[in-house]
Protein backbone atom coordinates (compact mmCIF):
# COMPACT_ATOMS: atom_id res chain seq x y z
CA UNK A 1 0.00 0.00 0.00
CA UNK A 2 1.44 3.20 -1.20
CA UNK A 3 1.95 6.21 1.67
CA UNK A 4 -0.22 9.15 2.22
CA UNK A 5 0.36 12.40 2.44
CA UNK A 6 -1.98 14.71 4.50
CA UNK A 7 -1.29 17.66 3.91
CA UNK A 8 -0.89 21.48 6.15
CA UNK A 9 -3.44 23.81 5.14
CA UNK A 10 -1.78 27.28 3.83
CA UNK A 11 -4.76 29.26 5.33
CA UNK A 12 -4.59 27.36 9.20
CA UNK A 13 -1.01 27.77 9.24
CA UNK A 14 -0.48 30.91 8.38
CA UNK A 15 -3.57 32.38 10.07
CA UNK A 16 -3.52 30.76 13.11
CA UNK A 17 0.23 31.72 13.82
CA UNK A 18 -0.42 35.55 12.85
CA UNK A 19 -3.78 35.67 15.24
CA UNK A 20 -1.57 33.81 18.44
CA UNK A 21 1.27 36.34 17.72
CA UNK A 22 -0.49 39.08 17.71
CA UNK A 23 -2.95 38.04 20.38
CA UNK A 24 -0.65 36.05 22.19
CA UNK A 25 2.64 37.94 22.43
CA UNK A 26 2.30 41.33 21.10
CA UNK A 27 -1.61 42.16 22.83
CA UNK A 28 -0.08 40.81 26.74
CA UNK A 29 3.70 42.59 26.12
CA UNK A 30 1.58 46.09 24.97
CA UNK A 31 -0.82 45.55 28.13
CA UNK A 32 2.56 44.77 30.32
CA UNK A 33 4.26 47.79 29.22
CA UNK A 34 1.07 49.87 30.03
CA UNK A 35 0.44 48.32 32.97
CA UNK A 36 4.28 48.76 34.64
CA UNK A 37 3.83 52.56 33.38
CA UNK A 38 0.54 52.68 35.50
CA UNK A 39 2.77 51.15 38.55
CA UNK A 40 5.28 53.66 37.73
CA UNK A 41 2.30 56.58 38.35
CA UNK A 42 1.35 55.25 41.64
CA UNK A 43 -1.27 52.89 40.78
CA UNK A 44 -0.52 49.99 42.63
CA UNK A 45 -3.53 47.69 41.38
CA UNK A 46 -2.41 47.91 37.90
CA UNK A 47 0.02 44.84 39.17
CA UNK A 48 -2.95 42.58 39.14
CA UNK A 49 -3.36 43.32 35.40
CA UNK A 50 0.19 43.05 34.66
CA UNK A 51 -0.27 39.74 36.37
CA UNK A 52 -3.31 38.74 34.41
CA UNK A 53 -1.18 39.63 30.61
CA UNK A 54 1.76 38.18 31.52
CA UNK A 55 -0.06 34.44 32.45
CA UNK A 56 -2.35 34.57 29.29
CA UNK A 57 0.97 34.95 27.79
CA UNK A 58 2.84 32.23 29.12
CA UNK A 59 -0.30 29.90 28.55
CA UNK A 60 -0.71 30.64 24.92
CA UNK A 61 3.69 29.83 24.32
CA UNK A 62 3.33 25.94 23.69
CA UNK A 63 0.62 27.17 21.48
CA UNK A 64 2.42 29.84 19.74
CA UNK A 65 5.31 27.51 19.47
CA UNK A 66 3.14 25.01 17.57
CA UNK A 67 1.71 27.00 15.13
CA UNK A 68 5.27 28.16 14.42
CA UNK A 69 6.69 24.72 13.71
CA UNK A 70 3.82 23.96 11.42
CA UNK A 71 4.48 26.82 9.46
CA UNK A 72 8.11 25.78 9.17
CA UNK A 73 7.11 22.53 8.53
CA UNK A 74 4.76 23.52 5.97
CA UNK A 75 7.58 25.75 4.26
CA UNK A 76 10.10 22.45 4.45
CA UNK A 77 6.92 20.76 2.37
CA UNK A 78 6.96 18.13 5.43
CA UNK A 79 3.34 16.71 5.64
CA UNK A 80 1.05 17.50 8.57
CA UNK A 81 0.40 13.69 9.06
CA UNK A 82 2.16 10.42 7.16
CA UNK A 83 0.54 7.39 7.01
CA UNK A 84 2.41 4.16 5.74
CA UNK A 85 1.51 0.35 6.01
CA UNK A 86 3.47 0.39 8.86
CA UNK A 87 2.74 3.55 10.90
CA UNK A 88 0.77 6.59 11.30
CA UNK A 89 3.25 9.25 11.68
CA UNK A 90 2.43 12.80 13.39
CA UNK A 91 4.19 15.58 12.24
CA UNK A 92 2.58 18.28 14.13
CA UNK A 93 2.92 16.23 17.64
CA UNK A 94 6.34 14.78 16.80
CA UNK A 95 4.50 11.11 16.93
CA UNK A 96 4.93 7.70 15.32
CA UNK A 97 2.35 5.16 16.17
CA UNK A 98 1.99 1.53 15.21
CA UNK A 99 -1.14 0.62 13.33
CA UNK A 100 -2.44 -1.70 16.32
CA UNK A 101 -1.52 0.89 18.50
CA UNK A 102 -4.44 2.94 17.69
CA UNK A 103 -7.47 2.27 19.07
CA UNK A 104 -9.85 4.79 17.74
CA UNK A 105 -9.97 8.21 15.35
CA UNK A 106 -12.68 10.37 15.68
CA UNK A 107 -13.39 14.37 15.67
CA UNK A 108 -14.33 16.96 19.22
CA UNK A 109 -15.76 20.41 18.17
CA UNK A 110 -14.74 23.09 20.94
CA UNK A 111 -14.56 26.44 19.03
CA UNK A 112 -13.22 24.50 16.62
CA UNK A 113 -12.56 20.78 15.47
CA UNK A 114 -10.31 18.49 16.44
CA UNK A 115 -8.58 14.85 15.08
CA UNK A 116 -8.65 13.10 18.16
CA UNK A 117 -6.25 9.89 18.11
CA UNK A 118 -6.95 7.46 21.47
CA UNK A 119 -4.02 4.11 21.88
CA UNK A 120 -4.46 1.43 23.36
CA UNK A 121 -1.97 2.18 25.50
CA UNK A 122 -1.20 5.93 27.03
CA UNK A 123 2.42 5.13 27.42
CA UNK A 124 3.09 4.83 24.08
CA UNK A 125 2.86 8.76 23.01
CA UNK A 126 4.07 9.48 26.85
CA UNK A 127 7.54 7.85 25.73
CA UNK A 128 7.66 9.42 23.08
CA UNK A 129 7.38 13.36 24.33
CA UNK A 130 10.62 14.79 24.00
CA UNK A 131 9.78 17.76 27.45
CA UNK A 132 7.58 18.23 30.18
CA UNK A 133 5.34 20.98 28.50
CA UNK A 134 4.59 18.06 26.07
CA UNK A 135 3.89 15.56 28.24
CA UNK A 136 1.52 17.70 29.79
CA UNK A 137 -0.05 18.51 26.56
CA UNK A 138 -0.17 14.45 25.89
CA UNK A 139 -1.63 14.43 29.86
CA UNK A 140 -4.35 17.29 29.23
CA UNK A 141 -5.74 15.76 25.54
CA UNK A 142 -5.92 12.26 27.80
CA UNK A 143 -8.64 13.68 29.90
CA UNK A 144 -10.75 15.17 26.40
CA UNK A 145 -10.59 11.48 25.29
CA UNK A 146 -7.86 11.24 22.58
CA UNK A 147 -4.19 12.02 23.98
CA UNK A 148 -3.68 13.03 20.49
CA UNK A 149 -5.65 15.84 19.72
CA UNK A 150 -4.91 18.27 16.21
CA UNK A 151 -6.67 21.04 15.14
CA UNK A 152 -7.62 20.02 11.81
CA UNK A 153 -7.39 24.31 10.62
CA UNK A 154 -3.92 22.63 10.66
CA UNK A 155 -4.80 20.19 8.00
CA UNK A 156 -5.60 20.52 4.47
CA UNK A 157 -9.21 19.39 3.65
CA UNK A 158 -12.55 19.66 4.84
CA UNK A 159 -12.24 18.01 8.00
CA UNK A 160 -14.96 14.81 7.66
CA UNK A 161 -12.84 14.11 4.55
CA UNK A 162 -9.54 14.04 6.19
CA UNK A 163 -10.75 11.98 9.29
CA UNK A 164 -12.47 9.26 7.03
CA UNK A 165 -9.12 9.52 4.53
CA UNK A 166 -7.22 8.26 7.70
CA UNK A 167 -9.80 5.98 8.99
CA UNK A 168 -9.93 4.25 5.65
CA UNK A 169 -6.43 4.11 5.39
CA UNK A 170 -6.27 2.28 8.36
CA UNK A 171 -8.78 -0.12 8.03
CA UNK A 172 -7.22 -1.10 4.69
CA UNK A 173 -3.98 -1.49 6.88
CA UNK A 174 -5.80 -4.00 9.37
CA UNK A 175 -7.72 -5.85 6.63
CA UNK A 176 -4.04 -6.66 4.46
CA UNK A 177 -2.39 -7.72 7.66
CA UNK A 178 -5.12 -10.16 8.60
Amino acid sequence: MNDLRIEYSPFGVILIPTILILGGLVGPIVLDIMSIDAINRGKTAAIYFFIGATFIALILLPFIYLSIKCFINYLKNQPAILLTKDYYVDNIENVKLSWTDIKNIWTITFRSSFLKVTVVDNAIVYRQATNPIWKFVFWNNAWNGGILSINLTFLKGKNQDVVNTIKDYQQKIIKAQV
